[in-house]
């Protein structure tokens, strides 16, 4: 079979399209909220303050129930 003759693409004028506009600059708008600082000392003394066993039961707790849900999903 003869390949298809390739023709060039056509010159495009652009005489007749407008110029185009140049985006106006946005300003940023910055709020500040005023808050309570929060201490470090006060932040990592309320996480420590749970026991790990506490937290190794509640992640052993949510693995469980995710393993029964997806086990009753597929059955």
């Amino acid at each position: 079979m003869p390949e298809p003759r390739v023709m060039p693409a056509p010159a495009v004028e652009m005489k007749k399209t407008q110029p185009l506009i140049a985006m106006p600059q946005i300003a940023s708008q910055r709020t500040s909220i005023a808050g309570a600082p929060i201490e470090k000392a006060e932040e990592s003394a309320t996480i420590s303050a749970i026991p790990m066993p506490i937290c190794w039961a509640l992640l052993g707790a949510s693995a469980v129930i995710l393993i029964i849900q997806i086990w009753t999903y597929f059955s």
